[in-house]
């Protein structure tokens, strides 16, 4: 409220928000009446962090809903990538900022969440959760040795160019 100090509305309904704001400023104005709207909600949120195989990272942001799985969020994503592998996933899950305590990290039995119907390592999320899908080890490699050859292969093509003209 700027220079009329600050009140917590977290949790409030509209009209709770309205009468704590109204009751604070009574304090410093006569009568106040002043009127609340939401701006925004579901500000909790859930990451799925696709790794692209060494061609970086796609991020995906997911309101948090309170019911979704892993299931439910990469189905949001429509599904993993070609690159993933569908053996290197997991929920890295985040420790209270107020205990201190190491993140958790759930791995994930992608196969048998979509081919065998198991839901033991389907788990239920929660707000800060990232869910990180690893690329294909054999597909990452390709691309570290595509970059590497890369250029050695535009000299050499060059060159072979230059000869064939010449």
């Amino acid at each position: 409220l700027g220079s009329y100090g600050s009140v917590r509305v977290v949790g409030m309904t509209v009209p709770q928000a309205k009468a704590a704001i109204e009751a604070h400023l009574g304090e410093l104005l006569e009568k106040p009446e002043v009127g609340v709207a939401v701006a925004g909600f579901n500000s909790k949120v859930i990451y799925i962090v696709l790794d692209g195989a060494g061609a970086g990272q796609q991020v995906f942001r997911l309101p948090f809903t309170g019911n979704d799985t892993v299931l439910d969020a990469i189905s949001q994503i429509n599904g993993i990538s070609p690159v993933s592998s569908k053996h290197k996933i997991w929920v890295a899950r985040p420790a209270p900022a107020d205990c201190g305590g190491a993140p958790q990290v759930l791995p994930v039995d992608w196969i048998g969440i979509t081919t065998q119907g198991l839901t033991a390592t389907n788990y239920q999320l929660f707000p800060g959760d990232r869910i990180y899908v690893n690329s294909n080890a054999l597909v990452r490699a390709d691309t570290a040795i595509a970059r590497l050859l890369s250029p050695f292969e535009r000299i050499f093509g060059f060159t072979l160019l230059g000869a064939g003209t010449i």
